[in-house]
């Protein structure tokens, strides 16, 4: 797992296997990044027996839930991103270029701005402080995520063997060709290739995103147990 990591990752001639006379690894995901900025890259590489996903790759939306003074430069927000993410997420975004998103629509709300001071806690303590005005139209519980923690994903050759996902994508420039998917075991494998929709609330107040685009799927090879279905997935997680 890499959190907060910068640059271009390579995952090249790389395994992640179960052990021998096991059906499964104790490990949910076998390659699991957040909040990256820049790029992933995988090459001829192997990642079977995980308990979840093979490999996953997000950022995280923050949800308002105040917004506060007559000049609408400051709010407050929910400290909670999901289960195992980071509580006090804005403390480590300050100096970001963020972009606020309608919880309704899941469209983008004004211009960019920038978030200039963030700390955690929960209630009052969890604070936002931003260098222009919040747009008129954000509204009490939508959300932002930040514009600079997105990484681009590149994965070739190499071959998922999941009983859960196997790629679970929120990102930006993304290649897969030439790779293989078996869907072959576990209690309720669902997608091989997951984008998911993003924002709040979409399954168990999950916040992951940003919302994919700039996506190249081509010549990969689905196959599937009698338990699940496979290929490409484009929804809300679940």
């Amino acid at each position: 797992r890499c959190d907060f990591c910068n640059g271009t990752f390579s995952f090249l001639n790389s395994s992640v296997q179960e052990a021998a006379g096991r059906t499964m690894s104790t490990t949910a995901d076998g390659v699991h990044f957040m909040h990256h900025r820049g790029s992933i890259v995988m090459r001829d590489s192997v990642v079977s027996g995980t308990g979840d996903d093979c490999f996953n790759v997000h950022g995280n939306f923050i949800i308002i839930s105040d917004i506060l003074g007559h000049d609408r430069r400051s709010a407050r927000y929910i400290d909670e991103t999901g289960p195992g993410w980071f509580p006090g997420l804005a403390q480590y975004l300050k100096g970001d270029r963020v972009a606020f998103f309608s919880r309704l629509t899941l469209q983008q709300i004004g211009a960019d701005n920038m978030l200039v001071e963030g700390t955690g806690g929960f209630g009052p303590n969890a604070s936002l402080a931003f260098r222009d005005p919040i747009p008129k139209g954000v509204l009490r519980y939508d959300m932002l995520i930040s514009l600079d923690r997105v990484s681009s994903l590149d994965v070739e050759g190499c071959t998922f063997n999941h009983g859960g996902r196997g790629l679970v994508i929120s990102s930006v420039g993304v290649r897969i060709v030439n790779n293989s998917f078996h869907n072959g075991f576990g209690d309720s494998p669902t997608n091989s290739i997951l984008f998911l929709d993003g924002g709040c609330g979409a399954y168990e107040d999950y916040t992951e995103g940003p919302f994919s685009k700039d996506i190249w799927i081509a010549n990969n090879r689905f196959t599937t147990s009698e338990k699940g279905d496979t290929g490409l997935g484009v929804g809300a997680e679940g």
